[in-house]
């Protein structure tokens, strides 16, 4: 289904456009400010005169730091800044630990804390948008961002456990600007460009501004396939394949009765080598009589997406003492998962309908059979239609979001006092549109009443494929339309999110004392969150090959999130302009009310600065903040959303593998709000004209964090709590000693995890990843920022800049009963309490301008880190890859800027640049993808041009 939301913002924008240029050439002939912004923004407080504006931790980035790195977008350019972690610019394949993604997703999180610790600002206010920051608004309208790294829940309420970073617009523009870029790799795998355009208008004598822009941005797919050598080292088997394993008929025991189809590995000749499409295609055998699949090449590293954004501001001033606005945007993104051309058949109910009789033309067994370990299309036999490339099947998924805010600034009388009061409505929403397998079809076709006539065989083995042995031309094959017949198109909403908020804040002058003013802001806000989740259709219908047919379905229901809150921000000044500088204290505290969730909760924040003179200034902060749990994770916690465990790890109880169990979703109706506490001491300083050096240390704790863990990780903690309760040790517990499982089946037994559901004889029998309030993370490091600006007699000026982060701790506790994990200098693997952390990473940066010329040279550095993870390609030892070894890659850029002056008068720049100087590319390691891709990418050197124009 082709979306209409693209052309219609299109169409929009381009009218906008034609009606206004002529006006705007007139107007910026007569503006003396052309593209200067008036209105200040200040983010980590609502003190707009603040004396003490350095209390806190300030990054500002502005659109030359994006655009001159080279970044196609905000995601990009985040990803290397030191002190966030596992940015979403590379698909995640497969690798659940912190989070999946899917390259095109990228959003704030603060030293790895998770993307939804940081809460994202759009022009001061939030966003319903979930999904990438680079689709909240055009990049060439971004003015600035700005992101506050010591919490701010005493200011903005929940979810800035970690920082805060807020988006600020352009508000105030004349003339035209626009944009084109593209960038590509060396190898020619993949592609990304943009096209972008700013127009704004100002009629000072009626007090009226608009600036409008508009963004159209694409990427090309990069597929597994085409990066062949982290194919062959990729952990990429799975138990689920065809050729695949079958069992007598209504057997209910896993293995008992099991048998390996015939056709299993009897054709891989030639297609040995796993780095190439299509390699062993009939597998390879396996243990429970198992046939594995090898589906790296239907992996992606980089999705095809699309995305569209129209930002709309409109400002207009009745009286000196009022200032009204109205902001609107719009964002339609398209990202498309790559993957097998079918998924694995794990549920049993549903197997127990795929019966397979005796008298099917192609059954190798003397009986009736159903599958055991099986999916049914692969790399063998005729494939489905919609199927593209080397098999690959395609989901498209869609993001809506609409954004609107009303409101304006006022002073208040004859006072100092200043208000501002706003009113939004945003709201997103996510489709999918994939084509499925239908159970009951599959079922019919096993039957022999598949078919659009309803009289065809379908044969779910290895002799469909003219390859096997086995194959009979007209007997075993199966046709096209019966192949495309099974497949069903199913286009759905996923999930829906609205949030409606009235923001209201006053800020002035309180009292003069000996020591200069009190300033004070104060201030309200009401705000009500709505989340929907809809359901597959198939599976409501019960008519999903692969979703359990006997599983609940969660009624679609709207859950609410609405809140009460107010705050207060003092600003009082201890001394100024003495003999021992200036020194001033900022304290705040917010009071929010979750009232529909039934809990709320008063979080403080000081900070104080210490001017000593012009050049050197002290700053100390503490503050507490909070992240309420969503309605959508305090659901009731029943079973939803079933697939299998994804590997062949053990039990720790049993020691028997837990790999084709069912790992399903669920809520937790008693979670509790994450909290964190976070300490911030830093210096500015700037000993000589040009140089500056700002230094941070930070400590955080942050406890009773949320977490919906992997599968793995339920079993562990289960563990951890039978370690607790008894004698044994990790080091003293043995499953091959009979006595000690017995011992352990009976804890869990006698203390049964609502997480965990087990058999009667102890094994287990279903994983459920609920959220709980388990987690606990400390963090402590050191923040640089350094500057040095100089003129080189007439060769210019140079600038050289040095950031780094360094962590002193990175700790995480997975449960209460579980021991303090050291995350600091590990890849952390096996777990999703903590993302890859080096202990220090960096980047410098020197650039040179001169005239029209500029061109700049920046290197990044990410130290080592221990390699821990758990699980390794077959034929691949674990102890040959003990290290992910050190990242450092070099980028360059040139840019000249000139005039045309033909047909129309402009400014124009031309960049083109390199990232990757020197095609490092990451190292390859036994894992899925073949490579670690949460600190690292596949894409070699990368070449970008672009050019900007101001009309």
């Amino acid at each position: 289904m082709k979306p209409s939301q693209p052309a219609k913002t299109l169409l929009l924008t381009l009218s906008i456009i034609a009606a206004n240029q002529s006006f705007a050439q007139q107007t910026q002939e007569n503006s003396e400010s052309e593209g200067d912004i008036e209105e200040v923004v200040v983010t980590g407080s609502f003190i707009r005169n603040s004396q003490f504006t350095n209390a806190s931790p300030i990054e500002t980035i502005t659109t030359d730091d994006i655009w001159q790195s080279g970044a196609a977008n905000l995601g990009e350019y985040i990803r290397d800044l030191p002190y966030m972690e596992n940015i979403d610019t590379v698909a995640n394949t497969l690798d659940a630990g912190d989070g999946q993604q899917d390259s095109n997703s990228a959003r704030f999180n603060l030293r790895g804390l998770g993307v939804d610790s940081t809460l994202t600002l759009m022009d001061g206010r939030r966003t319903a948008n979930a999904g990438a920051v680079s689709s909240l608004l055009p990049s060439i309208a971004q003015q600035t961002i700005e992101i506050v790294t010591d919490g701010g829940a005493a200011l903005y309420g929940a979810d800035a456990v970690a920082g805060v970073a807020n988006i600020i617009p352009y508000k105030e523009f004349e003339g035209i600007r626009a944009r084109t870029y593209y960038k590509r790799d060396g190898r020619g795998g993949t592609e990304q460009s943009s096209v972008e355009l700013m127009t704004g208008l100002s009629f000072d004598n009626i007090g009226v501004h608009w600036v409008g822009a508009f963004e159209y941005s694409d990427r090309t797919a990069l597929t597994a396939g085409e990066r062949p050598r982290y194919l062959r080292i990729a952990d990429q088997d799975s138990s689920y394949g065809n050729p695949g394993a079958w069992q007598t008929w209504n057997n209910f025991f896993s293995g008992q009765g099991s048998a390996r189809d015939p056709s299993c590995e009897t054709f891989n000749d030639g297609n040995e080598d796993l780095g190439q499409i299509g390699a062993l295609p009939s597998g390879t055998p396996a243990s429970l009589n198992c046939c594995f699949l090898y589906y790296g090449e239907w992996q992606d590293f980089a999705r095809p997406s699309v995305n569209y954004t129209l930002f709309n501001n409109f400002t207009y001033e009745p009286a000196d003492w009022l200032t009204l606005e109205f902001q609107m945007s719009h964002n339609y993104r398209e990202s498309q998962l790559v993957s097998s051309p079918s998924n694995a058949v794990t549920p049993r109910p549903n197997q127990q309908l795929l019966r397979v009789p005796e008298n099917h033309p192609a059954n190798p067994f003397s009986h009736d059979v159903m599958p055991y370990f099986w999916r049914p299309f692969t790399k063998i036999g005729t494939l489905p239609s919609v199927t593209e490339g080397n098999g690959y099947m395609r989901t498209v998924y869609s993001y809506y979001t609409d954004s609107y805010k009303f409101g304006g600034t006022f002073d208040i009388a004859d006072t100092t006092w200043q208000g501002e009061s706003w009113v939004g409505y945003q709201q997103y929403r996510r489709d999918i549109y994939d084509d499925a397998y239908s159970l009951t079809r599959m079922s019919a076709a096993l039957r022999g009443e598949g078919g659009p006539n309803g009289n065809e065989w379908f044969n779910p083995f290895g002799s469909a494929d003219p390859r096997s042995p086995d194959y009979i031309a007209g007997v075993t094959d199966n046709s096209q339309q019966l192949v495309d017949w099974l497949v069903v198109p199913n286009y759905y909403e996923v999930d829906r999110s609205r949030l409606a908020y009235w923001d209201t804040v006053f800020n002035g002058e309180v009292i003069d004392i000996p020591s200069g003013t009190i300033l004070a802001a104060t201030g309200f806000q009401f705000r009500k969150e709505r989340d929907w989740s809809n359901n597959n259709p198939l599976a409501v219908a019960r008519d999903n090959l692969t979703s359990d047919i006997t599983a609940y379905i969660d009624p679609i229901e709207a859950r609410d999130s609405n809140v009460r809150s107010a705050f207060v921000e003092l600003e009082i000044p201890f001394f100024q302009d003495t003999f021992m500088g200036s020194m001033g204290l900022k304290a705040a505290a917010r009071h929010e009310d979750f009232y529909t969730l039934g809990y709320s909760t008063t979080k403080p924040k000081a900070s104080l600065l210490w001017e000593l003179r012009d050049s050197l200034s002290l700053r100390a902060s503490y503050g507490e903040s909070f992240l309420a749990p969503s309605a959508t994770q305090l659901r009731p916690a029943i079973q939803e959303n079933c697939t299998d465990v994804p590997d062949d790890d053990p039990d720790p109880i049993t020691g028997e593998s837990m790999n084709g169990r069912p790992s399903c979703s669920s809520g937790n109706p008693n979670l509790l709000p994450e909290s964190s506490e976070i300490v911030n001491f830093g210096v500015t300083w700037e000993p000589i004209d040009g140089l500056s050096i700002n230094l941070d240390y930070q400590e955080i704790e942050y406890v009773d964090k949320i977490e919906s863990l992997v599968s793995d990780e339920v079993t562990a903690v289960q563990f951890q709590d039978f370690l607790a309760a008894t004698s044994f040790t990790e080091d003293t517990y043995d499953t091959s000693n009979p006595d000690h499982v017995a011992q352990g089946i009976a804890w869990v037994l006698a203390n049964p995890n609502p997480l965990v559901e087990r058999f009667a004889d102890g094994r287990v029998d279903a994983i459920i990843r609920a959220p709980v309030n388990y987690a606990a993370q400390y963090v402590e490091g050191f923040d640089l920022r350094m500057r040095y600006g100089f003129d080189y007699r007439d060769w210019g000026n140079f600038s050289v800049s040095l950031n780094g982060n360094y962590y002193t701790r990175w700790e995480y506790q997975q449960s209460p009963t579980s021991p303090i994990q050291d995350a600091r200098g590990f890849s952390n693997s096996a777990t999703g309490f903590a993302p890859p952390i080096s202990k220090w990473k960096g980047t410098f940066s020197l650039n040179w301008f001169n005239m029209n010329h500029s061109a700049g040279i920046t290197t990044r550095y990410l130290d080592e880190m221990i390699y821990d993870e758990t699980t390794s390609t077959i034929g691949y030892d674990l102890a040959d890859f003990p290290k992910i070894r050190a990242i450092t890659k070099m980028d360059a850029r040139y840019s000249y800027r000139f005039s045309v002056d033909r047909l129309v008068e402009a400014d124009a720049r031309l960049t083109v640049g390199i990232n990757n100087v020197f095609d490092r590319m990451a190292q390859r390691l036994p894992q899925a993808g073949g490579m670690e891709t949460r600190v690292d990418d596949p894409f070699g050197r990368q070449f970008y041009v672009s050019l900007d124009f101001d009309l």
